[in-house]
């Protein structure tokens, strides 16, 4: 949901009437307020235009500029609403509001780089509530983007977009950070057998390190992946913790067998036979492990 300056209003003023004899300027400006409360918009609309109109110098100039502009945005008249959050002086929140719209504006007419670009941006400068709407606004213009991508197989673009939302988003973490390892996979042209000491893999691996680094819950398959990867680039006792994590959280997933064996062989070739790992690989109790945890026995 795109944010209103009227909240911002109302939380300041809390829709309270205006003072007593006071200036015709904040007359107008409380009347456009409490209209913006009820959602009559038409109403609105008159009494922010009018005291732009008779009151061009007021101290509430800009505050009803805004509210113009997100009428006029709501209308989709949005060079409309370029043009008067471009008027407003920018300074603090006010500022800060004006640059989320505009990137708002910009998204809605099509130049995503630029709307994402200045989110980004904001995000970094900004403070509170539009700090937070601009990182999930953001997260959430480039995760639809990803997808759009992904469903017409353009893989290598919508790769960095997952990566962006999995490093920022913590709703959508999971979700994105494994999309971002599908892919990646794509992008690089592989398929499940890992060559050893392939380079190809280096942008698969940094994926499944974003992915595991801040999953709630990492997929099977990801941990099978970034195991299989490191066995094949002889980080053996890097493998050994992803297929002993693995059979720990999902011992009856189909990844389970293999990760049991390489996970042996990684202790073999690393030097360690944990007792630990021979009883959380041999418990699987499949028909070719039978042989390697007889000859491992103590």
């Amino acid at each position: 949901m795109i944010m209103r300056w009227s909240l911002v209003l109302l939380a300041a003023c809390g829709g309270a009437p205006p003072r007593p004899q006071a200036p015709a300027d904040e007359v107008l400006f409380y009347q456009g307020v409490d209209a913006a409360k009820s959602r009559e918009t038409s109403r609105e609309r008159a009494a922010f235009t009018q005291l732009l109109a008779e009151y061009p110098h007021s101290r509430f100039r800009d505050d009803a500029t805004i509210q113009l502009a997100d009428l006029a945005f709501d209308d989709k008249d949005l060079e409309r609403a370029r043009t008067l959050y471009e008027s407003v002086h920018r300074t603090d929140e006010r500022g800060w509001y004006v640059r989320y719209r505009l990137a708002w504006v910009e998204y809605n007419q099509g130049a995503f780089d630029a709307a994402v670009g200045e989110l980004t941006d904001l995000a970094a400068r900004s403070q509170g509530v539009i700090h937070a709407q601009a990182v999930v606004d953001a997260a959430s213009w480039q995760y639809t983007r990803a997808d759009e991508l992904y469903a017409k197989h353009d893989m290598c673009a919508a790769a960095p977009l997952y990566a962006a939302v999995a490093a920022t988003d913590t709703k959508q973490r999971d979700e994105a950070g494994y999309a971002n390892v599908l892919a990646t996979i794509t992008c690089q042209h592989l398929d499940g057998a890992v060559p050893d000491g392939s380079a190809a893999w280096a942008p698969v691996l940094a994926a499944l390190d974003l992915y595991v680094t801040h999953a709630t819950t990492i997929e099977p398959a990801a941990r099978f992946l970034r195991g299989r990867i490191l066995y094949a680039t002889d980080r053996w006792r890097d493998a050994a913790t992803e297929f002993r994590a693995l059979l720990a959280a999902a011992p009856a997933d189909p990844s389970a067998e293999p990760a049991a064996a390489l996970l042996l062989d990684s202790d073999v070739r690393a030097g360690v036979n944990p007792a630990t790992d021979r009883k959380l690989a041999c418990a699987i109790h499949a028909p070719d492990l039978a042989t390697v945890c007889a000859q491992l026995a103590p």
